[in-house]
């Protein structure tokens, strides 16, 4: 194999993973841009911690 064309390979190669990467990360931050966040900026939960902490266990 020519050093040109293995150049050649490697190069596509390269420019492939990195698209991959870009495409990876622009699903990421979609998917967060659409979850739930409250005040504080943290991702929150159906059914997760109200105001009220939980009661303690009696002693």
């Amino acid at each position: 194999m020519s050093k040109f064309r293995s150049h050649a390979q490697n190069g596509v190669l390269f420019v492939l993973v990195a698209v991959l990467m870009l495409a990876v990360v622009g699903i990421y931050e979609a998917k967060v841009a659409q979850t739930p966040h409250n005040l504080e900026g943290h991702s929150t939960t159906e059914g997760g911690m109200t105001a009220n902490p939980p009661a303690a266990a009696p002693q």
